[in-house]
C-alpha cells in the first residue's frame, strides 16, 4: 500500500473539483467521488451514487484520511424540497457520520460566501462571525458549518469549513456582476492552494477558512487565514477587471 496520504474528493466532476483534481496530479492516492461518472479518471479509485444514501457515504470515506467534501447543489436559488435537503443536507450529514465511523482524521467542507451575505455590504465578515445567509442554500452551507462545529467538539472530527467565493479562472470574472462582487473572487489557483494548506496543516481541531483571492478589498477577511493555514493568494479580482476595462478601451479607442 502507498504510503501518500488518502484523499476522497466529492463532487469530483464539478468546476472546483475538475480544477482541484489537474492540481493535486499524483501527490494522493485519490478516490473521486460523484452522482455521475467520472470522466477521465484513468485507473483512480472512484465511487459513483449519491450521498444522500448513508452507504455511498461510508463507500466514500472507507480507507481515507482526509475528505474534501465539495458535492452539492451549488445553485443559489434551489429549491428546498426539490433540490437541497438530499444534496446539501442529508448528504452532509451522512458524510460527517461516515468520516467519523470510518476512521478519516478530516473533513474539508465547502461551504460559501453565501453562508454570510445577509450582512450589509460594509461589514467585512471575520470567520468566527455567525453565518448570515441571504438565501436558503447558503442557509445549507450554514448548516454545514455548524454540523462541523458539532463533529469536532463532540465526536473528535477534525472540520474545516471553507467559505468560498465567487470561483473562477483569472480571466473568468464574469463582467455581468457588480464591481462589489470583485471583493469575494477566488481563483482557481488560490483555491487549490488553500485546499492544499487546509489538508496539510497541522493541530486543526475545528476552523472556518475564507477562500477567497487578495482582492483590493476582501468581503471576506482573509487576516486569520492567511496566517493560521500560511495561505498566499496571488489574485485580485479588482485588478482583472481594471485591466480587462483598460485594455477594452484601448482596443475601441477612436472607433
Amino acid at each position: 500500500m502507498s504510503d501518500k496520504l488518502r484523499l476522497a474528493i466529492t463532487g469530483a466532476t464539478g468546476n472546483i473539483g475538475s480544477a482541484y483534481r489537474k492540481h493535486v496530479g499524483d501527490r494522493y492516492d485519490v478516490r473521486l467521488m460523484d452522482i455521475r461518472p467520472v470522466p477521465d479518471a484513468d485507473g483512480e479509485d472512484t465511487v459513483v451514487g449519491d450521498l444522500a444514501d448513508p452507504a455511498v457515504a461510508v463507500a466514500t470515506c472507507k480507507g481515507m484520511d482526509v475528505v474534501l467534501h465539495l458535492a452539492a447543489d451549488p445553485r443559489v436559488y434551489a429549491e428546498f424540497y426539490a433540490d437541497l435537503i438530499d444534496a446539501n443536507f442529508k448528504a452532509v450529514y451522512n458524510i460527517y457520520r461516515a468520516a467519523k465511523d470510518e476512521g478519516v482524521k478530516r473533513v474539508i467542507f465547502a461551504s460559501s460566501v453565501n453562508s454570510v451575505l445577509g450582512y450589509p455590504s460594509s461589514h467585512q465578515v471575520r470567520p468566527e462571525d455567525a453565518p448570515c445567509p441571504k438565501n436558503v442554500y447558503g442557509a445549507s452551507k450554514a448548516f454545514g458549518e455548524s454540523l462541523g462545529a458539532y463533529f469536532a467538539a463532540e465526536e473528535g472530527l477534525e472540520v474545516i469549513a471553507v467559505r468560498i467565493g465567487g470561483f473562477g479562472p483569472v480571466s473568468g470574472i464574469n463582467k455581468d456582476t457588480t464591481y462589489l462582487w470583485n471583493s469575494f473572487f477566488v481563483s482557481d489557483r488560490d483555491l487549490c492552494h488553500l485546499f492544499d494548506r487546509c489538508i496539510v496543516t497541522p493541530n486543526i481541531t475545528f476552523a472556518i477558512a475564507h477562500g477567497i483571492s487578495n482582492n483590493r478589498y476582501c468581503g471576506l477577511d482573509i487576516t486569520d487565514t492567511c496566517k493560521l493555514f500560511d495561505y498566499h493568494p496571488q489574485d485580485d479580482g479588482y485588478a482583472i477587471t481594471d485591466a480587462d476595462a483598460k485594455a477594452h478601451a484601448e482596443a475601441t479607442k477612436g472607433s
